[in-house]
């Protein structure tokens, strides 16, 4: 029957899982115990039923049954829920079944111990403890979870000890019930627990083929059924995330065993019955509580949940969309350096774009449902917040909450997690002035932090260069209204570019150094670095400026250049101007063509596993060697040379002022791409500067006072 079970689920879960667009993601699976377990989790759609069971069946190789609303065995349906060896809530014989199962390990067990869906994910806290609230009741979470599995854990170690004393009676009288007559039968190892919890992403609602399709083939389907497949068939039909996770097994022996042995001592002769009831009533309560912390602590936070909880937290009517926005991504930082949280992808990366101009979607789209919803208008920069929607609609019906107020249900499930609602509120509801400096400095910490672990992950004696060579840097003017973005080379360190950061910064300018991924640590960290990361390290160096300066300039120096170039063009009228100094379009080394094909024969020799058949580095002599790396990796120059075909692209959207510094005689870039620069660029204001050098890094040594002033000179006419 099992391995007909398994089979059974893994060939329809298999179809489902091509068919459907739901990315399901698991983690956390090396918490998944070997011997009997009891899975706790939350609950929200019907299909956690088959896709909960599936995940432990297919990603750990386990049989594992679940209990299901007794209005799901009907008709076809009914059959198919019982060949998984699904059972009812109201089989009279349901605890027996499970308590057998977990003592002798025949099958591991899924519970859900809120007692049905919570659809609204309202989770209230009081006294230290969790209410539900349903239709069906309002109370704490079922405790029957927590004494199935601690009355299997007690009666395996009285069955354990009754195979040692060799006691017949006992043996036969308490084994027989659960199908266990031999030491062999029991489970080699105690019962745990582990803690489930299931986040979706994005949650919407809507008409959707599933809903068509599954009425099709079950056509006794329940009326509440359909209603709920509005919201989870739209679910499995969009590109949307279903993370799992599992949190640490909770062992119940550490539980049982202490006051097992004390009731031993108490009771003479021992009382069997009164001993279980003791242990059962001493935990009940408390276990089940540790394991809802679990489930509902371990949220795979993500845009919508920050989106909605935001603005619950916001106490005034309205608020300035781009203080909204910096809340929001202030938070984000916070949150993702907090001790046990979870974050989702929609939280990392391009999600800085929420505070430096660019459009990102996930922000976009949670904040048009919101307004949909009516929980907000949103106009000429403000958002006006509707606080009856945002918190929620007490006179709409449990059973549409998730189709007519979705960002009400988003906002409950980050409640149970008071550090993050108490940084989101703090937040929301901070000045202007201090949301600026805040983001602004965390944002600086994160960077240097990112770069102290890089340092110390990558440090090699003898390779690696002064620490403080390759810190991010950020100096802040008092009272500047002008702000400069300034990135190194390719290769290189911020200290690169500090002597002309110093520079701007004494004529009034604050100035944040950029630390480019893969640099300023060891020549292997460039190995593996895209050069979207670059990009995505200036962007937050911008992110700092952009939200602390009222006029922001873009600029770099060599490969820098290029991506303060690719800003520009991203954003054509965000920027006062652009400054790029021996910015390579071209290369004086022909020879980095020849990279491809080089990179082709490492593939070919590592599959022929020819010994010593591999190019990956070349080493070189650098200008300055406290600074630049000793050796330049292949694929690193592959990433520059993409980076530099990104730039090239989309040099005709550059409009923005803009000053290009070449030296006439660089070594490492051709001059001609200064002319290129300038052809290719739409700003109607253009200052080319050739200067007499005969060395690539120009603004680092002899003769750079002179650059540096055609530089401040350039801020100060277009900063005005």
């Amino acid at each position: 029957m099992g391995h007909r079970v398994f089979k059974t689920t893994t060939t329809v879960m298999h179809l489902l899982e091509k068919g459907i667009r739901t990315h399901i993601h698991v983690e956390g699976a090396e918490n998944i115990p070997a011997g009997p377990t009891l899975f706790v989790s939350n609950h929200f759609m019907r299909m956690e039923t088959f896709i909960l069971p599936y995940v432990l069946q297919d990603r750990a190789g386990m049989e594992v049954h679940s209990l299901a609303d007794h209005s799901l065995f009907h008709g076809l349906l009914g059959d198919y829920l019982a060949s998984l060896g699904t059972i009812s809530i109201n089989e009279p014989n349901r605890d027996r079944i499970i308590i057998g199962d977990l003592l002798s390990g025949r099958t591991n067990w899924v519970i859900y111990p809120e007692g049905g869906m919570i659809k609204d994910k309202h989770i209230l806290q009081r006294r230290g403890r969790f209410l539900l609230e349903t239709p069906i009741r309002k109370g704490p979470p079922h405790t029957g979870a927590a004494v199935l599995a601690l009355k299997a854990e007690i009666i395996r170690t009285d069955l354990l000890r009754a195979f040692e004393r060799g006691d017949d009676a006992l043996i036969s009288s308490l084994g027989e019930p659960y199908g266990v007559s031999e030491a062999g039968q029991l489970a080699r190892n105690s019962v745990r627990i582990v803690p489930v919890n299931l986040t979706y992403y994005p949650l919407r609602a809507g008409a959707n083929p599933v809903a068509q399709t599954v009425k099709l083939l079950f056509k006794e389907l329940p009326s509440r059924v359909e209603e709920e497949l509005q919201v989870e068939g739209r679910l499995l039909c969009a590109d949307s995330d279903m993370t799992i996770y599992f949190d640490a097994p909770i062992d119940l022996a550490a539980l049982v065993a202490p006051l097992y042995d004390a009731c031993l001592k108490r009771w003479r002769p021992p009382d069997r019955q009164q001993r279980q009831r003791r242990i059962v009533q001493r935990h009940r309560v408390r276990l089940t509580h540790r394991f809802m912390t679990e489930i509902y602590t371990k949220v795979a936070i993500n845009m919508d949940h920050l989106v909605c909880a935001t603005l619950r937290a916001c106490k005034r009517a309205t608020v300035s969309e781009i203080d909204f926005r910096r809340a929001v991504y202030l938070s984000a930082l916070q949150i993702r350096g907090m001790r046990g949280r979870r974050i989702h992808s929609s939280l990392r990366d391009e999600s800085i774009w929420i505070v430096t101009g660019l459009p990102f979607e996930p922000f976009e789209n949670i904040l048009e449902q919101a307004r949909e919803e009516g929980a907000l208008q949103r106009a000429d920069g403000t958002l006006r917040i509707n606080r009856a929607v945002r918190n929620g609609m007490p006179d709409v019906p449990f059973h549409d909450r998730r189709l007519k107020n979705i960002t009400a249900v988003l906002a409950n499930e980050v409640q149970p997690m008071g550090d993050v609602v108490r940084v989101i509120r703090k937040n929301v509801n901070s000045s202007t002035r201090t949301l600026r400096a805040r983001l602004a400095d965390e944002i600086h910490r994160k960077n240097v932090a990112e770069y102290e672990y890089d340092y110390d992950a990558s440090y090699e004696e003898g390779v690696n260069n002064a620490r403080e060579v390759g810190r991010p840097f950020y100096l802040k003017a008092r009272h500047a209204g002008i702000g400069v973005v300034l990135a190194h080379g390719y290769c290189a360190a911020p200290e690169e570019v500090r002597p002309l950061a110093e520079h701007l910064h004494a004529h009034h300018c604050s100035v944040y150094g950029v630390r480019l991924k893969g640099m300023g640590t060891a020549p292997p960290d460039l190995a593996g670095v895209a050069w979207e990361a670059w990009l995505h390290s200036y962007e937050r160096g911008l992110a700092v400026i952009r939200n602390t300066c009222e006029k922001v300039f873009v600029a770099g120096f060599s490969a820098g250049g290029l991506l303060a170039l690719l800003c520009a063009a991203r954003q054509p009228h965000a920027f006062a101007g652009v400054i790029c100094m021996n910015t390579p379009l071209l290369l004086q080394d022909t020879r980095a063509k020849l990279i491809p094909t080089v990179l082709a024969w490492n593939r070919l020799a590592d599959r022929l596993n020819l010994p010593g058949g591999e190019y990956e580095y070349v080493d070189v002599t650098p200008e300055n060697p406290h600074i630049n790396y000793s050796r330049n990796y292949l694929r690193g120059v592959v990433q520059l040379d993409r980076l530099i075909a990104e730039c090239s692209r989309h040099l005709a959207e550059v409009i923005a002022p803009i000053l290009i510094v070449q030296g006439t005689n660089d070594p490492t870039v051709n001059p001609k791409s200064a002319e290129l620069i300038e052809n290719g660029v739409s700003s109607d204001s253009r200052r080319l500067e050739l200067f007499d050098r005969d060395r690539h890094g120009i603004i680092y040594h002899e003769g750079r006072e002179e650059i540096f002033e055609r530089v401040a000179d350039f801020v100060r006419d277009f900063g005005r």
